[in-house]
């Protein structure tokens, strides 16, 4: 579905191009299973992205609304990833892409990207299945325990609500910027999230510069395809990189989308300013939620030595 896409920029359809490529970010993260029955993931996380964008929008026609339904997704995606192997879709699709949903406002306003993201995914599954199958394992995703999936469904719940009740307080344009950040850095351990939040912050900045720059550079068109066509390219050999440097690509893409066609120099440079500080601030987010939950619990532990 990339080809397909490439060749829908080449034609001048640049826009539609890049949300079919953004469509076909989870077969390049996810990755080509060595059975064809096993690729069937590519085909539900892509379908995955565009649901749960048009889930985030119907939460954002009302705030109370939006911050409510943040917590309960976030609660309910732990619960699941504890109880079946492949619900850590949920903790890594459905989560972070509803927040990113935030972003708009009622079905009207998300029903086309989440179409093209959808139809982008449902190319790259047919693709898929026909390449031929290879000798390997499928990796199998840890499940947490029910205890640990309650105490992580709170934390993700809280950091949910909070970064969205933030986001809308401070009135800020693309509200799924700033809880998307807090809810695809935190996890369960405080190592994890350190690395992990450093790691967006400096992957976010390097993405978005690179598309400001090139949106700037005034490219002809096939040179646009060529550019994209890269990026997806090297998201897929970077993917199982120990260090966090999908959101490079990802920020390239979403913020080539958001400005193509409108690459004033002052105004790439506002909304460019505007992903960083939304990023940082979801990451300070993530990073107090989850050091006030580290305390809570360890002033439980302490509570309960003392008694004992």
């Amino acid at each position: 579905m990339g080809l397909v896409a490439v060749v829908m920029v080449f034609a001048g359809e640049v826009l539609t191009g890049t949300y079919l490529l953004i469509g076909s970010v989870p077969a390049a993260v996810v990755g080509l299973a060595p059975q064809r029955d096993a690729r069937r993931p590519v085909l539900i996380v892509g379908v995955l992205f565009g649901v749960s964008i048009l889930l985030g929008s119907i939460l954002a026609v009302w705030v109370p609304l939006a911050v409510v339904g943040m917590f309960v997704v976030g609660y309910l995606a732990a619960q699941v990833a504890a109880r079946k192997p492949a619900g850590v879709v949920a903790l890594s699709v459905i989560l972070p892409l509803t927040a990113i949903g935030l972003t708009y406002q009622g079905i009207a306003d998300s029903a086309k990207v989440a179409g093209l993201m959808i139809l982008g995914a449902i190319g790259s599954y047919i693709w898929a299945l026909v390449l031929p199958e290879y000798e390997g394992d499928v990796p199998q995703q840890p499940q947490m325990t029910p205890a640990e999936a309650k105490r992580y469904g709170l934390v993700l719940g809280v950091a949910g609500a909070v970064s969205t009740l933030v986001a809308f307080a401070l009135d800020v344009d693309f509200v799924g910027w700033l809880v998307g950040s807090t809810l695809l850095v935190i996890r369960p351990t405080w190592d994890l999230l350190s690395a992990r939040g450093i790691g967006r912050v400096i992957s976010v900045i390097v993405g978005g510069v690179a598309a400001a720059l090139l949106l700037l550079a005034d490219l002809p068109t096939p040179a646009i395809a060529i550019v994209l066509w890269l990026v997806l390219v090297t998201m897929a050999a970077t993917s199982a990189s120990r260090w966090y440097v999908t959101p490079a690509f990802t920020s390239f893409l979403i913020l080539w989308a958001l400005l193509y066609g409108q690459a004033e120099r002052n105004g790439v440079k506002v909304k460019l300013d505007e992903r960083v500080v939304d990023t940082v601030i979801g990451v300070a987010v993530a990073y107090l939620v989850s050091g006030a939950f580290w305390l809570w619990g360890r002033g439980a532990a302490n509570r309960r030595h003392d008694v004992s």
